[in-house]
C-alpha cells in the first residue's frame, strides 16, 4: 500500500502534480514492524493492540506509536496539517481501510477526531 502511495505521488499524473503543488506529504510507513515480523498485524510482539493505544500510547510499551504522535505534534507546531490518513491493511486481505483523522489541540496535548 505505502509503495503504491509513494508511486502515484512522484509520479508525473496531473493529479499527482495539483497535489504536489499544494501540499507537503510526510508518510510513516509502519507503526508495528515487530508485530508484523511475526504475523500479529494488530499486535505488538508485547501483546498491546496498537489500534487501542493511539489515544494515550506508553513510551516504553507502545515506542511506535508514542513517537510517531510526538512526530505529528512537532510537525503541527512548525506548520498547519490539514488532515492525515490512517491506512489499515492485512498481508493477506484485498480490503484495506483509511481513518481520515483531524487533529485538535489543547491544554492536554495533541488529538485525533475521526472524521
Amino acid at each position: 500500500m505505502m509503495k503504491g502511495i509513494i508511486n502515484f505521488l512522484l509520479s508525473d499524473d496531473p493529479e499527482a502534480k495539483l497535489l504536489r503543488s499544494h501540499y507537503v506529504f510526510r508518510l510513516i510507513p509502519m507503526l508495528n514492524p515487530d508485530g508484523v515480523i511475526y504475523g500479529n498485524y494488530r499486535c505488538s510482539l508485547l501483546g498491546y493492540d496498537l489500534n487501542r493505544k493511539w489515544k494515550t500510547p506508553d513510551r516504553c510499551f507502545q515506542p511506535t506509536i508514542y513517537h510517531a504522535k510526538q512526530t505529528i505534534k512537532f510537525m503541527s507546531e512548525e506548520r498547519e496539517i490539514a488532515f492525515f490518513l490512517r491506512f489499515a491493511c492485512t498481508f493477506n486481505s484485498k480490503k484495506c481501510v483509511y481513518v481520515r483523522l483531524q487533529l485538535q489541540h489543547d491544554s492536554t496535548g495533541l488529538h485525533t477526531q475521526k472524521l
